[in-house]
């Protein structure tokens, strides 16, 4: 994602909602938003752990655990 010129390099993270919202976008085939990073952070850093983790890692929001877990991409 991102396009020549654009003023922040593309960090290579997606980031999604909830399962609920997930289906609901791709229902309503809303596209992906291109933000800075530093932006998400912002908001809402309690992922800053996992920044430095390797390429093609994904993670889920665990509710009873409170926190994310690894998870397959399949």
């Amino acid at each position: 994602m991102g396009s020549d010129g654009d003023k922040y390099p593309d960090s290579g993270w997606r980031i999604r909602g909830t399962e609920g919202a997930i289906a609901e976008d791709e229902r309503l085939e809303k596209t992906a938003e291109y933000i800075a990073l530093g932006a998400v952070l912002n908001r809402n850093d309690s992922w800053l752990s996992l920044i430095d983790e390797a390429t093609g890692t994904a993670f889920q929001w665990n509710d009873d655990l409170q926190s994310f877990v690894k998870t397959s991409r399949d």
